[in-house]
C-alpha cells in the first residue's frame, strides 16, 4: 500500500510558499476561481515529495529549482486530473470526496482550467532553466507518453490485454512518476548515466505499483467501470506485483535513497 508521510519541515515549507503563490496567481475571474478550486481538492503532493525526498538523497541543494519544479509537476498533475474527468473522458462527478471542476462549475470552464494550468506548468518548468529537463518532460508528458496513455486507456478495446494494459498504466500514470524523479537527477550536477538509467526504471517500477494498487482497490471495491487491470489475470497481477516491488526496493538500498525510501511505505 502506498503512503506518504508529509511530516518533514521541507514539505510543509514548500506546502506554505506554493498555497501563497497560487493565490497571488490565481485570482480575479470565475477561470481562476476554478483553477484555485481544483488545486485545493486535498491532493497529497506525491510527486513533489517523491522529487524533492530524492533531490536531499542525491545531494540537489537548489532551492529555487526545487520549488519551481514541484510546482511545474502539482499544475500538470492537476491539468491531467480536470481533462480527465471531463464527460467526454471519464466522465467522473467526483475527485477526493468533493465536486469535480465540470460539475462544480460547468464543462468549458473545466476545459480552459486544465489548459490554463497546462500552460502555468511549463512556465514554472522555464524558470528551472535546465535544458535537458525540458527535453524530457516534453517527451515523457506529451503525445508519446502521458497524452497517449490516456488515449490508450479510452480505448476500451485493450480492456482484455494485461501486456497493453500495463503499457497504459507505464504511460499515462508512470511517465508523470518518473518525471518527478528524473527532474532530481537532472538537477544534480554530476550525475552519472548509471543513476539516471536506474533512477527512470525506478520511477516505471513505482508508476505501475501504484496503479496495480489503485485498480485492486476499484475492484475489491466494485466501484470502476474504468479499464481495469485485475480483470486481466489476477494471478499473473500477483506475481508481477511481487517483483515490481522486490526490483523497485533493489534500487533504493543500492543508491542508499533512504530519505526517499521513508516517503514510500508498503
Amino acid at each position: 500500500m502506498l503512503l506518504l508521510s508529509l511530516d518533514s519541515q521541507n514539505m510543509h515549507n514548500f506546502k506554505d510558499r506554493y498555497f501563497s503563490y497560487i493565490e497571488r496567481r490565481f485570482k480575479n475571474s470565475e477561470l481562476n476561481e476554478a483553477i484555485l478550486y481544483a488545486l485545493k481538492t486535498g491532493g497529497k503532493f506525491f510527486r513533489p515529495s517523491i522529487f524533492q525526498s530524492l533531490c536531499k538523497d542525491i545531494g540537489v541543494v537548489d532551492e529555487e529549482k526545487i520549488f519551481w519544479f514541484s510546482c511545474f509537476l502539482e499544475f500538470h498533475h492537476n491539468y491531467t486530473l480536470i481533462h480527465d474527468d471531463l464527460p467526454c473522458m471519464d466522465n467522473d462527478d467526483y475527485r477526493r470526496g468533493k465536486e469535480t471542476v465540470h460539475k462544480k462549475f460547468n464543462e468549458w470552464i473545466a476545459v480552459l482550467a486544465g489548459d490554463a494550468l497546462l500552460s502555468a506548468s511549463y512556465e514554472c518548468l522555464s524558470r528551472v532553466e535546465n535544458f535537458e529537463l525540458s527535453k524530457f518532460c516534453f517527451w515523457a508528458l506529451g503525445e508519446k507518453g502521458l497524452i497517449e496513455g490516456q488515449a490508450q486507456d479510452l480505448q476500451q478495446e485493450q480492456a482484455n490485454c494485461l501486456n497493453k494494459t500495463l503499457r497504459t498504466h507505464e504511460l499515462k500514470t508512470a511517465r508523470l512518476i518518473q518525471t518527478a524523479l528524473i527532474g532530481a537527477v537532472y538537477l544534480k550536477e554530476d550525475y552519472t548515466f548509471d543513476l539516471y538509467k536506474n533512477i527512470f526504471r525506478l520511477g516505471q517500477k513505482l508508476g505501475l505499483l501504484f496503479q496495480i494498487k489503485d485498480d485492486l482497490d476499484d475492484f475489491n471495491s466494485h466501484t470502476s467501470e474504468e479499464l481495469n487491470i485485475v480483470k486481466c489475470g489476477k494471478e499473473e497481477l500477483s506475481k508481477l506485483y511481487a517483483s515490481l516491488e522486490q526490483s523497485q526496493n533493489r534500487i533504493l538500498k543500492v543508491y542508499k535513497l533512504d530519505l526517499t525510501r521513508k516517503v514510500l511505505s508498503y
